[in-house]
């Protein structure tokens, strides 16, 4: 394997794990944001499916933004 292609798949794993994080971290969040408001039914609902698609947002923009840069840091 290349200097290249191990690159690619180091980049492609980083991805890849990436996606399940930020998924598992924006639940986490939303239902810790949501326990502090009186929210019941429907607009719970609501609210916390619009917490975790803003938090979701957020960090993956942040994330594939920064991640050349990540993994060039890496390699030092």
């Amino acid at each position: 394997m290349s200097a290249e292609q191990r690159y690619k798949f180091h980049r492609t794993a980083r991805y890849l794990l990436a996606v399940p994080m930020v998924f598992l971290f924006d639940w986490w969040a939303a239902s810790l944001i949501l326990v502090v408001l009186p929210f019941e039914g429907a607009l719970r609902i609501a609210a916390f499916v619009a917490i975790f698609a803003i938090l979701a947002c957020v960090l993956l923009w942040y994330l594939f933004k920064n991640i050349k840069t990540l993994s060039q840091a890496s390699c030092l």
